[in-house]
C-alpha cells in the first residue's frame, strides 16, 4: 500500500497541514494604466536638440514634473509611466495562537512598471533621457520637500 508513497509528498503535506486550519487566497487580475509611449519616438529624441515644447507635443502631459538642479540654474525632470501586466497573488494566514497568526503575502506587479524620465536644463533642452522599469530609471529622481506653513 506504501510502496508507490513519495517522501517528497509527506513533506509537502506535512508543511501544509498546519494551513487547513488557516486561510489561503489567490488572485489573479489584469492591469492596464496608461498607453506606452511610442517607440519610434523615442529614437527621435536627441540631448541637447530636443526642446520641452517638441516633448510635450509628442508624448502629452506627464505623470510627474520635479524640479532638477542643474549647473546655471533650476531645470526639470519629467515622467511617464505606463503599465499592462496580468497579476498573481497568493495570500496565507495560519493561526499560531488565538490572538495571533502567521502572514505571508506575495504580489508579482509591484516593480513592473515602464516609463521615460526627461532630464531638462535650465533653458528647457532635452539633456538626457532613461527608458525601461521605471523604478530604475528614475531611482535618483526625489521630489523636492515642501514648506509646512505655521499656523498664525
Amino acid at each position: 500500500m506504501f510502496a508507490h508513497f513519495r517522501p517528497s509528498v509527506a513533506l509537502l503535506g506535512a508543511l501544509l497541514l498546519p494551513a487547513l486550519g488557516g486561510c489561503l487566497s489567490v488572485s489573479w487580475g489584469r492591469t492596464n494604466r496608461d498607453e506606452p509611449l511610442p517607440s519610434e519616438r523615442l529614437a527621435e529624441l536627441a540631448a541637447g536638440r530636443t526642446t520641452l515644447a517638441e516633448c510635450l507635443a509628442t508624448f502629452g502631459a506627464p505623470e510627474r514634473v520635479e524640479e532638477h538642479p542643474v549647473a546655471g540654474g533650476a531645470g526639470a525632470v519629467l515622467v511617464w509611466g505606463w503599465l499592462d501586466e496580468r497579476d498573481l497573488g497568493l495570500s496565507v494566514s495560519v493561526p499560531v495562537t488565538d490572538q495571533n497568526s502567521v502572514n505571508f503575502d506575495y504580489r508579482t506587479l509591484d516593480a513592473r512598471t515602464r516609463g521615460l524620465v526627461l532630464f531638462f536644463d535650465e533653458r528647457w533642452i532635452l539633456a538626457e533621457w532613461r527608458s525601461g522599469l521605471l523604478s530604475e530609471v528614475a531611482a535618483d529622481v526625489r521630489r523636492r520637500p515642501a514648506l509646512v506653513e505655521e499656523d498664525a
